[in-house]
Parts: structure tokens; C-alpha cells; sequence
């Protein structure tokens, strides 16, 4: 078990959760985009953390696909991502 978890808050709820150490709550994929291309979460180093948890897996797909739609609105069919956007 890594002892630098770095929690991504993808459904806003590691409030409830005890003994959380750092959390981020990205707002779209662009806050992703950001922390893997400076290398920091907030004013900390990503090389700081063990691991990378994602909180949900689920939500962050979500977020994912919104933003595969949003950049190439042809993987998009019917508001959900097309075979190919997969």
C-alpha cells in the first residue's frame, strides 16, 4: 500500500471519507490535461505521490468522453461517445 495516495475526486465526495490524505477535484479534463503537463497538483509535485487514486472510475470516464465529444464532435452520437470514440 502506497503511503502517497493522491486521491482524484471525480464525484466530490472524499469529504466523507476517513483518513484522506491529498485530494484533487478536477473540474473537466482540462484540470488533468493541466496536472500531466506542469507535473503539479496544486503547488505540489505529482512525483511527491505513490499512487493515483481514481474516485470514481466511473465519473472519470464521464468526464473523459465529454471531453473526447467537445474536441471531435464526430465521435459523438447522440450525446454519448460512437464506437470509435471508445
Amino acid at each position: 500500500m502506497s503511503r502517497k495516495p493522491l486521491n482524484l475526486d471525480f464525484d466530490l465526495g472524499a469529504h466523507r471519507a476517513q483518513n484522506r490524505k491529498h485530494t484533487a477535484q478536477p473540474a473537466s479534463w482540462d484540470d488533468i490535461d493541466s496536472m500531466l503537463e506542469t507535473g503539479k497538483v496544486g503547488t505540489r509535485d505529482l512525483s511527491e505521490f505513490g499512487t493515483v487514486v481514481l474516485d470514481t472510475v466511473g465519473r472519470c470516464l464521464d468526464m473523459l468522453a465529454l471531453n473526447i465529444m467537445a474536441k471531435n464532435p464526430k465521435r459523438s452520437a447522440g450525446g454519448s461517445l460512437d464506437q470509435k470514440g471508445w
